[in-house]
């Protein structure tokens, strides 16, 4: 066992070998386990859910989450959200709505384009939870309230509406508009392997005609070399010819 928590050490290993780590789910384990983290934190969809696969992974993670809330405001915030960002319509949208404000509050932060870049370490309003301000967790879910208000109910109300029936005039149409569209993919793809077919007889008769000037004794080498300056123009390769001999020449080559 952690000597921190219930986690069992083997089941943490079994989760960085599973190879779909990622640095906010690292940050995550690192802190329960150890105590100590570089405060990496969910800024999307897909941080998220290798947070909540590592805590699908490891035995009695989830039930030390709480424990985030000490690293910065960042993970604080993302915390007291954290039920609310499992059931949003749209995971990154839910996140950037508690990020966004706190990366504009935070110095060391600075956004370029789309991206985010640091001066520092991620360690914004950490100061807060050494006793300075017990109340801060609190505070920062009140100033977020309603973030999710509109998110939550739209998914509610998505949940609770009963299925819309098909018609069958509806089902007519569907299914004329899907066989059209399945018709027009097969011939899409026939005539693709038909050229694929064609190219491979060609590739192979392409063989035969070298394998035979071979055999009466054409170095087929050379008419490689040939056949591409054959396709190239007259003019470059004039120029490129002179070149070459100026600089054979140079070289005493000639």
């Amino acid at each position: 066992m952690n000597a921190m928590t219930d986690i069992e050490p083997a089941a943490v290993t079994e989760w960085r070998q599973s190879g779909t780590t990622g640095a906010s789910a690292s940050a995550l384990v690192a802190q329960i386990t150890t105590g100590s983290s570089n405060g990496d934190y969910p800024s999307d969809a897909g941080d998220f859910g290798r947070c909540e696969r590592a805590m699908d992974m490891i035995p009695g993670l989830r039930a030390n989450l709480s424990q985030m809330v000490s690293v910065n405001a960042y993970w604080a915030a993302l915390v007291a959200e954290w039920g609310n960002i499992t059931v949003a319509p749209d995971r990154s949208a839910a996140i950037k709505a508690i990020i966004g404000p706190i990366e504009k509050a935070d110095p060391s932060c600075a956004r370029i384009g789309i991206a985010t870049v640091r001066s520092g370490p991620i360690t914004f309003a950490k100061r807060t939870f050494d006793g300075n301000d017990p109340e801060w967790p609190q505070k920062l879910k009140a100033a977020l309230e309603g973030q999710f208000e509109g998110m939550a109910a739209a998914d509610r109300k998505r949940r609770k509406a009963p299925p819309v029936k098909e018609t069958a005039e509806d089902k007519q149409v569907s299914d004329q508009a899907y066989g059209v569209a399945a018709d027009e993919l097969r011939q899409f793809i026939e005539q693709f392997e038909q050229l694929e077919a064609e190219k491979k007889d060609i590739a192979e008769r392409q063989k035969e005609v070298m394998a035979e000037a071979k055999a009466r004794g054409y170095d087929t080498k050379v008419m490689k070399q040939i056949m591409a300056l054959r396709r190239r123009d007259k003019d470059d390769v004039a120029e490129e010819e002179a070149i070459l001999d100026m600089y054979k020449a140079a070289l005493g080559m000639v």
